[in-house]
C-alpha cells in the first residue's frame, strides 16, 4: 500500500503552502492554527533556518570565543565555514580569512573545531 502524499487532488506541499499564506494573512481560523501547531507546523522556513543557524553560531562562539569559522570548519558533522574568502579579509593567497581584530586565528584542530570527527 503506497503513501498518498496528496490532499484531495492537491499535493501536500501545495496545501501546506496555502496554509502558510492564510496564516501569514491572518485569516487562518484559530482552531486550524492549533491543530497544525500540534503537528509541529513550521510557519516560516526562513525563521526556522534562522533559529537553527543562530543556535549553531552561539555554540561555536561559546567554544571559540568568536564566530569566524575557517572555510573548512564543521559542527556536529555539518559544514559551517564560508565557502569563499571575503575580498581583502584573509591572508594573501592562503585561502583562510583573517581573525577578528585582537584575536589570534583559530588553530586547526582547536577546541570544538569538528565536533563530529571521530577521535
Amino acid at each position: 500500500m503506497g503513501l498518498d502524499l496528496g490532499v484531495g487532488r492537491y499535493p501536500l506541499g501545495q496545501w501546506i503552502a496555502g496554509q502558510r499564506r492564510t496564516y501569514t494573512a491572518g485569516t487562518l481560523e484559530a482552531g486550524r492554527v492549533t491543530e497544525l501547531e500540534k503537528l509541529g507546523m513550521v510557519w516560516s522556513e526562513q525563521e526556522a533556518a534562522w533559529a537553527d543557524g543562530i543556535a549553531v553560531a552561539k555554540q561555536y562562539a561559546a567554544a571559540h570565543g568568536h564566530f569566524l569559522p575557517p572555510t573548512t570548519a564543521t559542527w556536529d558533522g555539518h559544514p559551517i565555514g564560508v565557502g569563499e574568502e571575503r575580498e581583502g579579509g584573509g591572508a594573501q593567497g592562503s585561502g583562510e580569512r583573517g581573525a577578528p581584530r585582537g584575536r589570534p586565528p583559530c588553530p586547526v584542530g582547536g577546541r570544538g573545531e569538528d565536533r563530529g570527527a571521530a577521535g
